[in-house]
């Protein structure tokens, strides 16, 4: 009787044992499993990432490259660390874009993985129009963005603006837009385009001027309606033959009308039409 009431304590004991403590190994036991799948995926994961970096049908065969003209192919993907024989999951497209972007003459990069084994580079370059003197020589493009100070290793043979010296911080607000669209004037220009002119000269009061290339010829032209006084000017040189022999300045500003001067050697006059 006595040994029967023995063992059923000790059962009652163990009850409240595993009651007590039974959801602690639980989780205990939980958790222990969880971490030992979750460091098997992550050991499984970077198997599988070594496998295939190492793979040889991601390493890159192919680098494409679209819309480069002053800028070197091989120097611009060596600085973006594009080679052949790099995974192309190692690429990142927005990295190399910023990279290749950081050189002054792109305005924008496109970097596109195709894969196995291919990468296209699209580049839009800036195209250099004139060079402006302001505290040195600075590059301007067709938008009018100064994006890179002139060196000798850019070897442009483009105009050069002079008289915005004084105007450093502003001439962008008072006398940009008219250089924009006598630029703009000039590069489609026949005769007188910017391959043909050797200054521009901005004046806040009188506008521009343009010194030709060839002849050293002067033409003042305001701040408005070039596209009509280069027309002007047209007619005048036709009918004299097409030649410019002798005339050292025209003035297409004037509300007297148009007034070429001739040089001394021509006599000195001054002639209006």
């Amino acid at each position: 009787m006595n040994i029967k009431n023995k063992s059923g304590g000790n059962r009652k004991r163990k009850d409240r044992f595993f009651r007590r403590y039974g959801r602690f190994f639980s989780f205990i036991g939980s958790t222990l499993g969880l971490t030992v799948l979750f460091i098997s995926v992550i050991f499984g994961g970077l198997l599988l990432y070594a496998e295939v970096v190492s793979s040889p049908r991601l390493m890159l065969r192919h680098i494409n490259v679209a819309g480069l003209d002053r800028v070197d192919k091989e120097d611009l993907l060596e600085q973006a660390n594009l080679r052949e024989g790099r995974n192309i999951l190692a690429v990142s497209t927005s990295e190399v874009e910023a990279i290749i972007e950081s050189n002054p003459y792109v305005k924008t990069a496109k970097v596109v993985k195709v894969l196995p084994d291919t990468v296209n580079v699209s580049i839009v370059e800036r195209r250099p129009v004139v060079l402006v003197n302001i505290d040195g020589l600075f590059i301007m493009d067709a938008k009018g963005v100064l994006f890179k100070r002139y060196s000798p290793e850019d070897r442009l043979d483009i105009p050069i603006v002079t008289g915005l010296e004084q105007h450093k911080y502003k001439w962008k607000f008072t006398m940009g837009p008219a250089l924009l669209r006598l630029v703009r004037v000039l590069e489609n220009a026949e005769r007188f385009n910017l391959s043909n002119i050797s200054e521009i000269h901005a004046d806040p009061v009188h506008g521009f001027s343009v010194v030709t290339l060839r002849e050293g010829i002067r033409f003042d032209l305001g701040s408005t309606d070039f596209a009509d006084k280069f027309g002007m000017l047209e007619k005048i040189i036709a009918a004299r033959g097409g030649k410019l022999t002798g005339i050292e300045f025209v003035d297409l500003n004037n509300d007297r009308g148009v007034v070429v001067r001739f040089a001394t050697s021509v006599g000195g006059a001054r002639e209006a039409t």
